[in-house]
């Protein structure tokens, strides 16, 4: 499988030492200059941080380094006061921004590392390759249970590879703009960022951004072939809210009460329909799940972004598969067959 991009010129060094600075012992410390980026993260015990920053060019091609060389040149950036001592390892290496062609072939499926690999820019590298792992899962397992057809295999591609392609190019122009050296980039280093990220902190539009991108809640399918509809804001191939409901009179929030209806692989859930109308749906597939009618159900809802009633399809990855603002049980039932291979028909082991 063609596995195509390019490898960074820089080589970077991680390492975990004892730092003697006045550096705050529970946030990361991030070091700008125009030539290089350190970081510090701090680490449990006292003065204990892992260091990552550019080796100098110099050391680039020797076997043996030690990390007081590294960092007697990293100390001339920082602008500060620092020591270390008791260093316990120091390893150097170098990054990749990479992308298999097809997430798939035949009955080989490339996930995590083996499917993408990219700079640490931002952070995603790890639940990049959970969600990848996720949306498969629950895949594999409906058509090894003979309760879907391998058709719905092929839409692991189709949704996961448009997402590493745009981390990719992503976490590239983020890295570029944190490890490049010339004017523009150190000018972007050293004047725009320290402006920047004061600004963000204090903007709870700007965090609320941050937030959703960096945690991957913005990630969706709504382009896939599996998600069909809309109701109010909500759009298929989005993932589930998160909000609080009120059922028999006691709040709790709706991933909780999902967890609770496991018989079946997807939850239809409902409001201000009535649950007759959902009698028809296959129990193999389907738990119905009907949010209370209640005045503060409808607040939140609303607030939300849900119309005064809908009817939705939630996968096993709690991403919306249907949605629709009426109880239109054919056409949920034909769409979830034919989109997702549904074998409702055939009996089941």
């Amino acid at each position: 499988m063609p596995f195509t991009g390019g490898t960074y010129l820089n080589v970077f060094y991680v390492v975990d030492t004892h730092i003697d600075a006045k550096l705050n012992p529970t946030k990361l410390s991030l070091f700008l200059s125009s030539k290089t980026i350190t970081m510090f993260f701090p680490m449990k015990g006292d003065a204990h941080f892992r260091a990552l920053g550019i080796l100098p060019k110099q050391y680039y091609h020797h076997d043996e380094i030690s990390f007081e060389e590294i960092f007697n040149e990293a100390k001339k950036e920082m602008g500060m006061p620092v020591e270390f001592h008791e260093t316990s390892w120091l390893s150097t290496y170098k990054l990749h921004h990479k992308k298999v062609e097809c997430f798939r072939k035949d009955n080989i499926f490339f996930v995590g590392d083996a499917a993408h690999v990219h700079s640490p820019a931002g952070g995603q590298g790890m639940n990049t390759g959970l969600q990848d792992t996720y949306n498969l899962a629950w895949k594999l397992a409906l058509v090894l249970q003979g309760k879907a057809g391998a058709h719905l295999l092929d839409s692991y591609h189709e949704e996961r590879n448009p997402i590493a392609k745009d981390l990719l190019k992503t976490t590239d122009r983020l890295f570029a703009a944190m490890t490049t050296e010339n004017v523009w980039y150190a000018f972007m280093r050293l004047r725009l960022m320290p402006f920047f990220i004061p600004f963000i902190s204090k903007s709870k539009f700007l965090q609320k951004q941050l937030f959703l991108a960096v945690s991957q809640i913005r990630i969706h399918y709504a382009a896939s072939s599996l998600s069909k509809g809309k109701a109010g804001k909500i759009k298929a191939g989005k993932r589930l809210p998160y909000f609080f409901v009120t059922q028999q009179g006691t709040a709790i929030s709706i991933y909780d009460l999902l967890r609770q209806t496991t018989t079946a692989p997807f939850t239809v859930l409902s409001y201000n329909i009535t649950a007759d109308d959902f009698a028809s749906l296959h129990t193999n597939f389907f738990n119905v799940l009907p949010i209370e009618a209640n005045a503060n159900n409808t607040a939140t809802l609303k607030k939300t972004g849900f119309p005064a009633s809908f009817v939705l399809v939630v996968r096993p990855d709690n991403y919306i598969g249907y949605i629709s603002t009426t109880a239109n049980t054919a056409a949920l039932d034909n769409f979830m067959k034919e989109a997702y291979s549904l074998k409702m028909t055939n009996p089941l082991p």
